[in-house]
């Protein structure tokens, strides 16, 4: 997925050690995965599983209380307009405030916007943006107020990302959305 790759490289270009952390990296054997989705899918270790956020980053000098977080990657889909909400399912966002430090979760996510095509911001400042979806098993991110990539990581982490860099993988996210992917 392009936005997990984007980002995992912004994050390690900024001194991170990135490492994908989804349920198919944490399982690469598919009939185990099928196994744990068809018979223990109703418990809790099988949720921590399938509901993995994409990565896990480590700062190589920063303290662990400041360096250390998950990432969960979002599209939001709007069939060529600007995005104003993205959704995620209800039953991740209930696993990641259940089993992990919702101040160590980063959402970012990617929308078709030329100049603020990445947003950014701890799950645990996300709560007055959540609202219920129309649709049961999604719930909807509003998207206004929300940082840029830029500066989320300028004013939370103190740390500016290359700019060279972060065109690029704008221009490549704006191809896939021009697209229709």
């Amino acid at each position: 997925m392009l936005l997990k790759a984007g980002v995992g490289s912004i994050f390690a270009n900024l001194g991170f050690y990135v490492t994908e952390f989804s349920f198919n990296k944490i399982l690469p054997s598919r009939e185990i995965r099928d196994i744990i989705k068809r018979f223990y899918k109703d418990t809790s270790i099988a949720h921590l599983l399938i509901y993995s956020p994409e990565l896990f980053i480590m700062h190589r000098k920063m303290p662990p209380e400041k360096g250390v977080f998950f990432i969960k990657c979002i599209v939001a889909h709007n069939k060529g307009k600007l995005s104003r909400f993205a959704e995620i399912e209800k039953e991740a966002w209930d696993i990641y405030n259940k089993f992990y430090p919702s101040d160590k979760i980063v959402v970012v996510i990617a929308r078709n916007h030329k100049f603020k095509t990445f947003l950014a911001e701890f799950m645990s400042n996300l709560n007055d943006k959540i609202e219920p979806s129309k649709r049961r098993m999604t719930l909807i991110i509003k998207l206004n107020g929300l940082f840029s990539i830029e500066r989320f990581t300028y004013l939370r982490l103190k740390m500016k990302i290359n700019r060279e860099l972060l065109n690029d993988f704008r221009y490549e996210m704006l191809k896939t959305f021009q697209s229709g992917c």
